[in-house]
């Protein structure tokens, strides 16, 4: 029988090495853009983030710059229009921090607007402002919208001194709603607080009742000089009233040099001349006045029923001279042995149409200063604002400030 020899078909698979190199490739590719996928998904919502950082960040731009905008404003009515009003105005050494600009004010354009030469001209007034604020690349605008109230108290400058209402620490003014209520400053501040903070609190409460003009002189923040500056100076001083000779405590009447000892009323007529010391609260009720010093321990002044009573003028004007009122919260405390004063809280309230006339006069406070012994008048600093020295006043001229519930946004 014949050998045969067998031989490989066509037909066959590849050989095995082949096969497996096409495997490779098709997983190769597989696995490629299946990285490729997986690197899109993660880095885009990476970009997504980043933009949406930016974008915020640009936003929180425009809004500062457009709140910087609205006080721009305020600096420019109390500088007198010395300064651009309407901008562009740039934020940051290259506008890298946004920039604003005035757009409205009155519901007029601001290009328009023309700000008063006389700052009397300004009297009281509110103004609404809109102003647009921008990103450093402009891509983010914000507007905002805010009513502020401008207020004239008159020319001044300087440091502290002696008012018809002085009021020690923090205040909570209650500004009566009534245009019988006066206060005048005699050539001084109308009102004299201890610091900024609380004086802003006395304008803002002043403009929410619209009363601006029962106020002549300028509301400060000055202080009040030696020794209501200081709570122990001022108990030094009160302790040097008491020993004075004479001192009496309110029951034989209130001319003279009185000290009472817990809260106190002046009511119907009652009137007095002298040094008035309250060591509680003060309460008014009905028409009384009193010229001289009056100081208030307790922390708290209510006028009640026909609110009429108060330091010079009384009821309807009257002959009175006038001086002053200071009002504080001495606080006493004991502290590693030692004894501390400070000043609390004080209170102004007022009700049943609050009529009461407060007058500063100098020499009514130099009367009431001479009934003291020399240790006692060496510890009051008076000095007389229409003196010589001229006008002893800080916080004069424009005041502003916010209206409460005016701000808008336009976002």
């Amino acid at each position: 029988m014949p050998i045969t020899t067998s031989k490989s078909s066509p037909f066959h698979s590849a050989p095995p090495q082949r096969q497996s190199g096409a495997m490779a490739l098709v997983v190769g590719v597989i696995l490629f853009f299946g990285a490729t996928l997986i690197a899109l998904y993660t880095t885009d919502p990476v970009r997504t983030e980043q933009q949406v950082a930016g974008n915020e960040y640009r936003a929180f731009q425009a809004l500062n710059a457009a709140e910087a905008g609205l006080g721009h404003v305020q600096s420019f009515f109390i500088s007198g229009g010395t300064d651009d009003l309407c901008g562009p105005h740039s934020l940051g050494p290259n506008g890298d921090r946004g920039s604003f600009a005035v757009i409205r004010i009155d519901n007029e354009p601001c290009d328009s607007y023309e700000a008063p030469s006389d700052v009397d001209a300004i009297g009281y007034r509110t103004v609404n402002i809109e102003v647009e604020g921008r990103s450093d690349d402009g891509s983010a605008i914000r507007n905002l919208s805010q009513s502020v109230f401008l207020m004239d108290f008159g020319e001044g400058e300087s440091e502290g001194t002696l008012a018809p209402l002085n009021f020690a620490g923090q205040v909570n003014f209650e500004a009566p709603n009534s245009n019988a209520f006066r206060v005048d400053g005699s050539g001084g501040p109308a009102i004299s607080l201890q610091d900024a903070a609380n004086r802003d609190a006395v304008i803002n409460a002043i403009a929410e009742v619209g009363r601006a003009d029962n106020y002549s002189g300028p509301i400060s923040d000055g202080g009040f000089g030696e020794p209501w500056d200081s709570p122990a100076m001022l108990n030094e001083f009160v302790t040097a009233i008491e020993s004075t000779p004479g001192a009496g405590d309110g029951s034989q009447g209130l001319d003279g040099i009185n000290v009472i000892d817990g809260d106190f009323e002046m009511k119907g007529n009652d009137s007095g001349s002298g040094i008035l010391v309250v060591k509680g609260g003060f309460t008014t009720t009905g028409t009384p006045s009193f010229d001289g010093l009056i100081i208030v321990l307790g922390g708290s002044y209510t006028m009640t029923g026909g609110g009429q009573g108060g330091v010079g003028g009384g009821q309807d004007g009257g002959d009175a001279k006038g001086g002053s009122v200071f009002v504080s919260n001495l606080i006493e405390s004991t502290v590693n042995g030692e004894t501390q004063y400070q000043y609390g809280e004080t209170s102004f309230e007022s009700s049943g149409g609050g009529n009461a006339q407060f007058t500063f006069n100098f020499d009514a406070l130099n009367a009431a200063r001479d009934l003291l012994s020399e240790q006692a008048r060496d510890l009051w600093h008076l000095e007389d604002p229409s003196g010589p020295s001229g006008p002893n006043i800080y916080g004069a001229g424009i005041q502003t400030g916010i209206i409460d519930g005016s701000w808008v946004d336009f976002e």
